[in-house]
């Protein structure tokens, strides 16, 4: 049988196998390379779910972190409160304190001045 080939010529017998090898071998080869394309775009839809799946988990970490540094402006908050008021309540002591040595000292000074 004769096979036209591409640039024109007629092919026969061997070169007809010849070329029907050949492109059998392209189209395999043209298969290989689909599959590696398809194994690699796999693979690389793999890596970006797995990179996803961190980003997730880093931003839960990151929200968390925010929660627990917003509640610890609070106590931190309500902390200077509670000192705040017990700085006053020290100082109110202190001045009574006082308030009773300077009266005990008058009645001592009194009862002396008295005798």
């Amino acid at each position: 049988r004769m096979v036209a080939t591409e640039t024109g010529k007629v092919a026969m017998g061997s070169e007809r196998d010849a070329l029907l090898g050949k492109a059998e071998r392209g189209q395999g080869s043209l298969s290989e390379r689909l599959k590696q394309a398809h194994a690699i775009v796999a693979d690389t839809e793999d890596m970006g779910m797995g990179i996803m799946d961190s980003l997730r988990a880093q931003r839960a970490v990151l929200e968390n972190s925010q929660n627990s540094l917003e509640q610890a402006d609070v106590d931190m908050a309500q902390g200077k409160r509670l000192l705040q008021s017990m700085a006053r309540r020290a100082s109110a002591n202190k001045n009574i304190a006082a308030g009773i040595l300077l009266v005990g000292l008058v009645l001592i000074a009194w009862l002396i001045m008295g005798q």
